[in-house]
Protein backbone atom coordinates (compact mmCIF):
# COMPACT_ATOMS: atom_id res chain seq x y z
CA UNK A 1 0.00 0.00 0.00
CA UNK A 2 1.35 3.42 -0.96
CA UNK A 3 1.77 5.95 1.84
CA UNK A 4 2.44 9.57 0.90
CA UNK A 5 5.75 10.99 2.06
CA UNK A 6 5.52 13.50 4.85
CA UNK A 7 7.75 15.03 7.48
CA UNK A 8 7.44 13.59 10.98
CA UNK A 9 9.05 14.74 14.19
CA UNK A 10 11.26 11.96 15.56
CA UNK A 11 12.44 13.95 18.61
CA UNK A 12 12.50 17.50 19.89
CA UNK A 13 15.22 18.48 17.41
CA UNK A 14 14.82 15.95 14.58
CA UNK A 15 12.49 15.67 11.58
CA UNK A 16 12.50 12.88 9.00
CA UNK A 17 10.72 12.00 5.78
CA UNK A 18 10.68 8.32 4.79
CA UNK A 19 11.24 7.74 1.07
CA UNK A 20 10.69 4.01 1.22
CA UNK A 21 13.39 1.92 -0.43
CA UNK A 22 15.39 5.05 -1.32
CA UNK A 23 16.02 5.94 2.31
CA UNK A 24 15.10 9.00 4.30
CA UNK A 25 15.59 12.74 4.44
CA UNK A 26 16.70 13.88 7.90
CA UNK A 27 16.74 17.40 9.34
CA UNK A 28 17.95 18.33 12.80
CA UNK A 29 18.82 21.36 14.91
CA UNK A 30 22.35 21.63 16.29
CA UNK A 31 22.23 23.96 19.30
CA UNK A 32 26.04 24.26 19.45
CA UNK A 33 26.01 26.25 16.19
CA UNK A 34 22.36 27.33 16.40
CA UNK A 35 21.69 26.05 12.87
CA UNK A 36 19.75 23.30 11.14
CA UNK A 37 21.45 20.50 9.19
CA UNK A 38 20.25 18.00 6.60
CA UNK A 39 21.28 14.48 5.64
CA UNK A 40 20.07 13.33 2.23
CA UNK A 41 20.97 10.04 0.57
CA UNK A 42 24.52 10.06 1.95
CA UNK A 43 25.18 13.82 1.77
CA UNK A 44 25.19 16.18 4.74
CA UNK A 45 24.87 19.97 4.65
CA UNK A 46 24.64 22.39 7.57
CA UNK A 47 24.03 26.05 8.31
CA UNK A 48 20.30 26.54 7.69
CA UNK A 49 18.63 29.15 9.85
CA UNK A 50 15.18 27.51 10.02
CA UNK A 51 13.71 24.03 9.86
CA UNK A 52 11.71 25.08 6.79
CA UNK A 53 14.88 26.17 4.97
CA UNK A 54 16.56 22.88 5.86
CA UNK A 55 13.54 20.88 4.68
CA UNK A 56 13.45 22.76 1.36
CA UNK A 57 17.18 22.14 0.90
CA UNK A 58 16.75 18.45 1.70
CA UNK A 59 14.05 18.10 -0.97
CA UNK A 60 16.16 20.03 -3.51
CA UNK A 61 19.26 17.92 -2.75
CA UNK A 62 17.31 14.66 -3.06
CA UNK A 63 15.79 15.77 -6.37
CA UNK A 64 19.23 16.74 -7.75
CA UNK A 65 20.77 13.43 -6.69
CA UNK A 66 17.91 11.41 -8.16
CA UNK A 67 17.94 13.37 -11.44
CA UNK A 68 21.70 12.75 -11.69
CA UNK A 69 21.13 9.02 -11.09
CA UNK A 70 18.44 8.93 -13.80
CA UNK A 71 20.81 10.63 -16.28
CA UNK A 72 23.48 8.02 -15.50
CA UNK A 73 20.98 5.19 -15.95
CA UNK A 74 19.97 6.63 -19.32
CA UNK A 75 23.63 6.76 -20.35
CA UNK A 76 24.04 3.14 -19.29
CA UNK A 77 21.00 2.13 -21.32
CA UNK A 78 22.43 3.77 -24.43
CA UNK A 79 25.87 2.23 -23.86
CA UNK A 80 24.42 -1.21 -23.18
CA UNK A 81 22.23 -1.10 -26.29
CA UNK A 82 25.17 -0.08 -28.47
CA UNK A 83 27.39 -2.80 -27.02
CA UNK A 84 24.67 -5.44 -27.32
CA UNK A 85 23.79 -4.55 -30.90
CA UNK A 86 20.26 -3.52 -29.94
CA UNK A 87 18.60 -0.19 -30.48
CA UNK A 88 17.10 1.82 -27.61
CA UNK A 89 13.85 -0.19 -27.87
CA UNK A 90 15.67 -3.52 -27.49
CA UNK A 91 15.32 -4.53 -31.14
CA UNK A 92 18.33 -5.50 -33.26
CA UNK A 93 20.06 -2.36 -34.52
CA UNK A 94 20.27 -1.80 -38.25
CA UNK A 95 23.86 -1.92 -39.41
Amino acid sequence: MHHPACWSRTSGRHLAADLGRLGALMVWHDPSIDAWSVFVLGTQQTGFMTAAAAQAAAIRMAREQLEDALRKLAELAVTDSIQSGLDCTGKPALT
